[in-house]
Parts: structure tokens; sequence; C-alpha cells
């Protein structure tokens, strides 16, 4: 090999060194649309010298400079203004792209290397039949308006926009936006048989696409802070995962396909209008902010929002024809109000956690109505629950060293400690419910007693139920003692709820006598259990008047002969101590529900097994 030889290859190794050099890549296009990717020298300086005066003058001069072994063919430049001329496309130092037409050429045969003199080139209006147009990271600052008619594929990876992008596109092919950030507006009029992919948009302007399409619209992981307010008639599907809003969507959709809308995360408003010819609509793990007010006529088909969580409110009108409304998993901070007409289908609202109001108005109804699992902190107008009060450490206040007041969602009426050396610290149990931490030495609160017969204070029926989880099973340890006046003396007490070991222990007030119910061993150091007792004196029998539960099951105990009544009193009553004495050690919660009247058809306690079950499951700790 010569030397002139050896120095050509030299050349071209040090032009296309990318990784120790100063090697870019770039792209250049011949006149009729060939374009090759290529390594090289890049150049773009905003001030150049006079060489007559040497004086630096405004100006900006480009260049490429690349082997010959690397070039498919020269680039000629002619003077004929009308052909389309040699383009390169190369990003600067900051990942700006910029189009250049080479306007010299400048070869070096004996080094094997060529010099492309540049400058800047714009392009306007593209028409492409059965191509691609391919423009991969795209960063413009000002506006982007392409009138683009192509048979092919229109490509926008990378699109970095702080302008405006208003294209209007008709194509045959596929249209897609990957990586689409935004700062103005994104408003596109696209025509298409084939699929419209926006993967990973993040906007902080304004989505509305006008979109009519026999494929498929696809818009994963959404994120915007304006507002979305697509127009859609499609005969596909129209997909959305993850969207994420903080402004509103409000989509009019008219589809024969199906609408999944999963992972809703919505700050603002949702109000579709969705019409659905035997099809679905999916709006699985819907989180609301804001309201929900769907206008849904759906015929043979099925509407389900599993998992809603609203904090605002759910007013869906929803007529239905032999079909099935699901809406599995609803809490619910706002207020419930459907009005569901004809339903030959089935109305299931399972597993109902609602802080406000649930009233719905339910017409003809040719199937059933299911409302399994229903706790709610407001009022409801088809049945009554014998649940009477409710203490919720998630809704407790918390300060200095922890609970200083837990509410009662049922009533007015908190469970307090002013003594902040008393309160029980919030911990948190392994699947992340809030506890409150009772120490053996102080912790304990005083929860005022509701009115004779009412609440937390039941005279012919009463009961409680509550999850703890004991740090010793060793002693006489107080759970839950209600005193007769305030008066906290042994012969002032009303009833007595305790551990003793590891059995459970309850004791009646009834005149000097003290009847009591004791279980077997029930309890182990650190394991979770729900707790509770039921007393129904207008049963028959002791053994029926008085049930201790264990996890939702009832436990064998050997009963004392058992009032009809229980004493009328006022006063407070103590969760987790006797007066200041006999203190609890251990973590209760995340609900102390007490009972206050017998379900229909019972014959001991006051609950049914499936219904003491279903409290002992609501929200359990680990």
């Amino acid at each position: 090999m010569g030397l002139r030889e050896q120095a050509a290859l030299d050349a071209q190794a040090i032009l296309e060194d990318t990784s120790s050099g100063f090697g870019c890549p770039f792209t250049l296009t011949s006149p009729l649309g060939v374009a090759a990717q290529r390594v090289g020298f890049t150049q773009d300086i905003g001030q150049t010298i006079d060489p007559d005066t040497g004086q630096a003058v405004a100006g900006r001069r480009a260049s490429v400079a690349v082997s010959l072994r690397s070039l498919p063919e020269m680039p000629v430049v002619t003077a004929d203004s009308d052909r389309k001329p040699w383009i390169v496309r190369f990003l600067n130092i900051l990942g700006v792209g910029t189009a250049w037409k080479v306007i010299e050429v400048l070869p070096d045969r004996a080094l094997g290397v060529v010099v492309l003199l540049l400058e800047v080139y714009q392009q306007v209006v593209v028409h492409l039949s059965a191509s691609v147009l391919a423009l991969p990271r795209l960063l413009l600052s000002g506006s982007f308006a392409p009138a683009v008619a192509l048979s092919g594929a229109l490509v926008f990876p990378a699109l970095l926009l702080a302008g405006e992008l208003a294209p209007a596109v008709e194509l045959g092919g596929t249209l897609p936006l990957p990586s689409l950030q935004l700062a103005g507006e994104l408003a596109p009029a696209v025509e298409l048989g084939g699929t419209l992919p926006l993967p990973a948009l993040q906007l902080a302007g304004a989505l509305t696409p006008a979109v009519d399409l026999a494929g498929g619209l696809v818009l994963p992981s959404l994120l915007l802070s304006g507002e979305l307010a697509p127009a859609v008639p499609l005969s596909g599907a129209l997909t959305l995962p993850s969207l994420q809003l903080s402004g509103a969507i409000s989509p009019a959709v008219t589809l024969a396909g199906a609408l999944p809308l999963p992972s809703l995360q919505l700050a603002g408003a949702l109000t579709p209008a969705v019409p659905i010819a035997a099809s679905t609509l999916t709006l699985p793990q819907l989180q609301l902010a804001g309201a929900l007010t769907p206008t849904v006529p759906i015929a043979a088909s099925t509407l389900t929002l599993p998992s809603l969580q609203l904090a605002g409110a759910l007013t869906p009108a929803v007529p239905i024809a032999a079909s099935t409304l699901t809406l599995p998993s609803l809490q619910l901070a706002g207020a419930l109000t459907p009005t569901v007409g004809a339903l030959a289908g089935a109305l299931v609202l399972p597993s109902v956690h609602l802080a406000g109001t649930i009233t719905p108005t339910v017409g003809t109804l040719a199937g059933s109505i299911v409302l399994p699992s229903l706790q709610l902190a407001g009022t409801f107008t088809v049945g009554t629950s014998p649940v009477s009060a409710w203490l919720r450490f998630a809704s407790g206040t918390v300060t200095g060293h922890g609970f200083s007041s837990v509410p009662d969602v049922l009533n007015s009426n908190p469970a307090v400690q002013t003594v902040d050396a008393a309160r029980p610290a919030r911990v948190l149990s392994a699947n992340g419910l809030p506890l409150g931490d009772f120490d053996g030495t102080s912790g304990r609160l005083q929860w005022p007693l509701n009115a004779a017969g009412t609440g937390n204070n039941g005279t012919s029926a009463t009961g409680f139920m509550f999850w703890l989880v004991p740090d010793n099973v060793t002693g006489d340890q107080r759970l839950i003692t209600i005193w007769i006046g305030g008066s906290q003396t042994d012969s002032t007490r009303k009833l007595i709820f305790e551990k003793t070991g590891a059995a459970l222990r309850l004791f009646i007030r009834d005149g000097a006598v003290n009847p009591e119910a004791l279980t077997g061993a029930v309890l182990a150091i650190g394991v979770p259990v729900c707790v509770g007792f039921e007393f129904n004196g207008a049963l028959g029998t002791s053994a029926a008047k008085v049930v201790i539960t264990v996890n939702g099951v009832a436990v064998a105990s050997t009963n004392g002969a058992m009032p009809t009544t229980l004493t009328v009193c006022a006063g407070d009553l103590t969760i987790g101590a006797y007066g200041s004495s006999l203190l609890f050690d251990g973590r209760m919660g995340p609900n102390i529900l007490v009972l206050g009247s017998a379900m229909a058809g019972v014959t001991s306690g006051l609950l049914t097994p499936a219904a003491r079950l279903a409290l002992a499951n609501f929200e359990a700790p680990t």
C-alpha cells in the first residue's frame, strides 16, 4: 500500500471517528430523494473573516468534510434554481437540527476528501406518493405547518416543539409521533385508514385533534396540563391508557368498537357522551378529584367502572338494556347519585366505601340489584346498617406524640386525647393502613357516649368490632370500658371488653352482678386479629345474647347469666385502658366499628355470619 493510499485511509478514519474524535453523523439527500447516512466533520459558524480586509463580518458559514470513499456519488451543483438541490441535515452541539443545501463542492482527490459548502435550506410543502417522509428529532422554536399528502408514512420521532404544530395530514399509511413534548398547541386534522399512535404525549397547551379513522387511535401515557377535547368518530378502537390530566377531558366518541380508558387520573372534569352499540365501555382504576358525569346509553353491552376512587361527584345517567352496570370497589368522598332506568341485566356495586351520600333511583329492574360490603358514612335510603358508630383512624388528627382526635364518621362525636403523652402514636400496618399504637403505659382514647340507646351507647343491643395486634399475651388489659355517669369505679362500670392472657373476656354490669363471657386462647404476639363482641338482650338464652368473634367468626365462650338490657349511662367510653390502669399494649385500628341493632333473622348476637366476615375483611391490616 502506497503512502498516498494510506493517507486517504487515515483521513477517512479521522473524519468518521465519533467515539474519540470529531466525527458527526449527517444525512445527505440527493435531488431524487435518495437519503444516505454518513459521518464527517460538520461546521456551523456564525461569523467569518473578510479575506481582503482580515476583519470579522456578519454571516453564517456551514460545511461538511467527508471522505470520498464514503460518498455514493459526488454532489453536483447547478445554477438552475428550479432543480431540487442536494440537502444535508445534521444536529448542532445543542441537539438542534438544520437543513442545508449544497452550494459548492470542493474535492481533494489526492487525499480522498471532499468539502461541501452549505447554506440554510427551507422546505415548506411536501407531496409524496408511496414513500416515507421521515423527520427524526425535530426541534422547532417557531411554527411548523406542513401540508402533507402521501400514501406511505409520516414519521416525527422525538418531536420537541416550543411553537405550534398544525399539520393537515391525509394519508393511507401510518402517522407515528412518538415522544411528543409540546409547549404550544397541537391541532392536527388527520384522516387516515391506518393508525394514529401518539405515545408518551406530554403537553402543556391543548390537544384538540379531529380524527376520522377506520383503524385505531392510540394515546398511551398521556400527560396533559391543558385540555383534551377530541371528537373521534371511529369504527375501530380508542385506547387512552395511563391518562393523567390536570385540565378537562370532554370526548364525544361514537364508536362500534371499544373505548378503554385504564388508569384515568383526572384533577379536572370527565364528561364523556359515549353512545356504544354491542360493545364495551371500560374505565378501570378511575381516580378523579373533579366530577364524573357520563351519559352512557348502552344496548346489549356492558359499562364497567372498576376501582373508582372519586373525591368529587359521580352522577351517571345510565339506561341499560339486557346488560350489566358494574361499579366494583367504589370509594367516594363526595356524592353518588345514579339514575338507572330500565335494566334487564344487573346493577352491581360491590365494596362501596362512601363518606358522602348514595341515593340510587332504579326503575324497572328485571335482573338484580347487588350492593355487598356497603360501608357508608352518609345516608343510604335502601336499608338500615347495624353499624351505629365508626371510628376511622385514616381520618384522625395527629398532634405531638400521636392521635389527638379520631372521628366518628357516622356521628359528630370523635374519640379524643388531650394529654400528649397519652396519645397513641400513628403507625402503619404492612399493607399501609393507619393504626393507633397503644404503649401499655399511658396510651388511651376517651370517646364521649351518645344519647341513651344510640351510637356507641346501646342498651338492648350493642357490640364492637376492630383489629388489634397484641405486643404481649400476659395479664389483663382493657380494650373497651364503658362507665356509668362518668365515675370510673368498679361499681359504676357498664361493660368491659378485655384481653386476659391470650383469651378474650366480656364483663356486663347487671346491678351488683358482673356476668362474663370468656373464650379460650385466641391471641398471639404480633399477629393481627379482628376481635369483637355482640350483645342482643332480645334473644332467649345467655349463649345467644352474647357472642364473641375472632376474624369474623363466632368462637366458643363460657357465658354467665346475661341481662336483657344494659344500664343507661352518660359519660365517656375508654379505649385501651381501665381508667388509667390495665392499659392495652399493642396496636389497634384502622377502624373501630360499633353495632347498634340486630340484623333480620339472627338467632345469636347481632350479625349474620356473612356480615361478620364482611366487616372483619373491611380494611384488614397485615
